[in-house]
């Protein structure tokens, strides 16, 4: 089986490519000294770049950061005197520098190019403890980078020693091997590698200050940003319901009911799942691993309830979004996997595969919220009275969002209960982040104040249309407009919750319609508000990816096969 591609085995491996690299003898000026010492420049700048990453997001006065300003003035001065050559020839250092970008890459897909949060671990990037850690297992790297610097300027100038003739020279005495300029080439190139060694007391100092011992982190557990393909079906369901629930929190997105009570229900069968399994467990386990799964029973039970009583209030509640049809899929997706995978097999066999979905329960319990704050800030969602109206629900938003709060501390606990638990733990780093109440989460943005209603728009700006049932209506002409641009489908969803006060029949026709539509529900037909605030500078990023770069609101699907 394949190893899984992460993070950390990413940077494992370029930490074994290099220390190969690094026993190779070192050519000398014949043999590519020139571009060998390149293409060692090239990764130390690879690596600077990578550090310079890892500490943008950390914030100011890092490890990552004091790094990646070494390597910079390093590779600087150094390509100042190196001579000018092509790290094409170098062969050793290019498994080392391969694997580094693809681990670079890992994570860069994560944040956006405006430095949103594309992916579900770039909340990672905010850890301090966690970046720093990666930036001591970078030093690592350059300390064996320094060090094989400092042994071909070595190399180079025995060399030169070697090559050079006698004093005084004998007429029977060889031609000498290195002529004058070459003898200067490689001394200059000597004199670059002495600059690249310099830098490995900074190295050190940071690999021994920083690095922890082998254990893993959140960071080290990232996968790519849309799942590996050679993992197994289980774990790519896991990655891409994770990501489906993060795409719940970007600003553009408005998420349809179906979708988040979807999320509620898997949340629901994992925890049962979980409960009965280490149920099992415990009634066939021994002190002291039986008070362990006891606790992680009651733990798995507490959650359950939590998230029955966040399917309770979203029960009655309607949205009038259209996203979330990829969370539905994706929902179905993990079930099925659960179903006819790890929940066919034997209890001790799927108890594993249980740690690993608890994992998602916190971060579903986060992007539910978020996308929920969404909805309630643009007035979004709606319930029934008794008399038929559908009304702004604000006491059972405010439940929900506690309901919310409850479910991810509840989920949390489950986390650290299964953490303590014996045998393997699928993602151990990823479990004392998810455990761990402070580490950062999806960026809920501030409340922006509420825009004031336009102004009326004046007479030669209005329309009016005549039907026999609804007599005269009269609505502003760039709004029915757009609103004849939706399909009859979406222009029934949207006035479905006026639909009694309306006295709508069924038979209207689609410009009636299309000018209902613009009157009752012009928030379809607007362009979105300018953001008014910015994010919390600690995080200095957006909240999600601007996935609409049009004005006018995006359309919902034709056919989202979501019930409201």
């Amino acid at each position: 089986m394949a190893e899984p591609l992460t993070y950390g085995a990413l940077i494992d491996a370029a930490r074994r490519e290099l220390a190969t690299a690094v026993v190779q003898p070192p050519p000398g000026i014949a043999d590519g000294a020139t571009e060998d010492a390149a293409a060692l420049v090239d990764l130390l700048a690879l690596t600077g770049r990578h550090a310079r990453f890892l500490g943008t997001a950390a914030g100011v006065a890092n490890p990552a950061l004091a790094l990646a300003h070494q390597l910079t003035e390093t590779v600087t001065a150094t390509r100042l005197i190196l001579p000018t050559a092509s790290a094409a020839r170098a062969d050793r250092w290019r498994p080392a520098a391969l694997r580094l970008a693809v681990a670079h890459d890992l994570l860069a897909a994560q944040i956006g190019p405006d430095g949103e949060r594309r992916g579900p671990d770039a909340a990672i990037l905010h850890d301090r403890a966690i970046v720093a850690a990666a930036a001591g297992r970078l030093a690592g790297l350059v300390v064996l980078a320094a060090d094989s610097a400092t042994s071909s300027a070595d190399h180079l100038r025995r060399h030169i020693l070697d090559a050079a003739p006698p004093s005084p020279p004998t007429p029977s005495h060889d031609p000498p091997e290195l002529d004058g300029q070459r003898a200067h080439t490689a001394l200059t190139i000597a004199q670059a590698l002495d600059r690249v060694g310099q830098v490995r007391d900074t190295a050190t100092r940071l690999e021994h200050t920083y690095a922890q011992p082998r254990q893993p982190t959140a960071l080290d557990e990232v996968t790519p940003l849309l799942g590996d393909e050679t993992g197994h079906p289980f774990e790519q369901a896991v990655e891409a319901m994770r990501y489906a629930a993060h795409t719940m929190t970007w600003p553009r997105l408005r998420m349809h009911g179906a979708a988040l009570r979807a999320v509620a229900a898997i949340a629901v069968t994992m925890t049962s799942w979980t409960t009965q399994l280490t149920g099992w467990a415990q009634r066939h386990s021994r002190p002291p691993a039986q008070h362990d799964y006891a606790r992680a029973t009651a733990q798995a039970r507490q959650a359950q309830l939590r998230w029955q009583n966040v399917q309770e209030i979203l029960g009655p509640l309607r949205t009038l979004g259209f996203d979330g049809r990829h969370v539905d899929e994706q929902v179905r997706r993990l079930a099925r996997q659960i179903r006819i995978g790890p929940g066919a097999a034997q209890p001790p066999a799927a108890l594993p595969a249980a740690r690993r979905a608890v994992l998602l329960l916190p971060e579903l319990a986060d992007t539910s919220s978020l996308a929920t704050h969404h909805l309630a800030a643009d007035r979004l969602l709606r319930v029934a009275t008794a008399t038929g109206l559908w009304v702004e629900p604000a006491t059972r938003i405010r439940k929900l969002a506690d309901a919310y709060n409850a479910a991810a501390s509840a989920s949390r606990d489950l986390v650290d209960a299964c953490a303590a638990l014996t045998g393997p733990q699928p993602t151990p780093g990823r479990a004392r982040y998810q455990s761990d109440p402070d580490a950062p989460g999806p960026a809920r943005p501030r409340r922006a104040p509420r825009p004031r209603p336009p102004a009326p728009p004046a007479r030669d700006q209005m329309i009016s249309i005549q039907d026999p049932r609804h007599g005269q209506l009269t609505c502003d002409a760039a709004l029915f407009e757009r609103a004849l641009r939706f399909a009859d489908p979406n222009l029934w969803d949207m006035l479905r919750p006026h639909t009694t006060r309306l006295h709508l029949t069924g038979t209207e026709s689609r410009t009636t319609l299309a000018a209902l539509a613009a009157i009752h529900t012009p928030q379809y037909f607007t362009p979105p508000p300018q953001a008014t605030t910015k994010p919390a500078a600690a995080e200095n990023q957006p909240d999600g990816p601007n996935q609409d770069p049009g004005n006018a609101a995006p359309p919902p699907p034709a056919d989202d096969g979501l019930e409201l």
